[in-house]
């Protein structure tokens, strides 16, 4: 595997690449069109454009689309989706893509500028009380900001700032 530890400068693949095998060593830092990534192996199910993903208890570069209420997100999907057992780059700090979720008691309206956190099954929810615009429900969970207004069950521009 090429690669070291910090920035890289040059990659011989795009941040769309998606591959059985590793290509670049886990938890490289890459900084691409105004946006941070991190190399990643998926250790779960396919994770489409715009779900979040945890932190896998596999390795610190293992991660999977599974989340619960008070999981914190360590990245997006932002490219391509990435397939099961497969590696590839998250979207760590930038403008990307989010879909927000529309489980039960959930109230997935988002209004711009509002804080984000990621919900469950790596959909992301609102982590503001919507009804009155005050109070934030999960503020250590904040992991973006909405850029637009998004409806419930639908995707929309977000600027995320993810931990890992």
């Amino acid at each position: 595997m090429a690669g070291t530890y910090g920035y890289q400068l040059a990659f011989t693949e795009s941040v769309s690449a998606v591959t059985a095998t590793g290509t670049v060593a886990l938890l490289t830092r890459r900084q691409e069109g105004g946006a941070e990534y991190v190399y990643v192996y998926n250790g779960g199910s396919t994770a489409a454009v715009g779900l979040g993903m945890i932190q896998s208890g596999f390795s610190a570069g293992t991660v999977v689309v599974t989340s619960a209420l008070g999981d914190r997100c360590a990245g997006v999907v932002a490219n391509v989706d990435l397939n099961a057992a497969s590696y590839g780059w998250l979207k760590v700090k930038g403008p990307t893509t989010c879909i927000m979720d529309a489980g039960a008691g959930v109230n997935g309206d988002c209004v711009i500028g509002y804080g984000i956190k990621l919900n469950v099954n790596g959909k992301f929810a609102p982590a503001f009380v919507a009804s009155t615009g005050t109070g934030i429900t999960h503020a250590n969970q904040v992991c973006g900001v909405a850029l637009a207004a998004i409806a419930s069950d639908a995707s929309g521009r977000c600027y995320v700032n993810c931990y890992l």
